[in-house]
């Protein structure tokens, strides 16, 4: 049975989200950007959301200029996926 995502921490939550995109890349073939989140509340941190070449890798920090950022609290950014 899948885990709710309530249940998830936000680091498995990234990469729950990394390997979901992964396995079906269809929907992101084409699209080149670096989404930044920087998450707060109950849990927070900073992930960039790399979409290159039709894959997603997040990495926790800062790793280049993103092209957006998103500023939001861990439950908006639960809702949000």
């Amino acid at each position: 049975m899948a885990k709710a995502i309530q249940a998830y921490t936000l680091p498995e939550l990234m990469t729950r989200i990394e390997e979901i995109f992964n396995a079906n890349p269809d929907p992101i073939k084409g699209f080149e950007a670096i989404v930044q989140y920087d998450i707060h509340g109950e849990e927070e941190g900073t992930y960039q959301h790399i979409f290159h070449d039709g894959t997603l890798s997040i990495k926790e920090g800062i790793q280049a200029s993103p092209n957006v950022t998103m500023v939001l609290s861990y439950d908006n950014f639960k809702s949000f996926y």
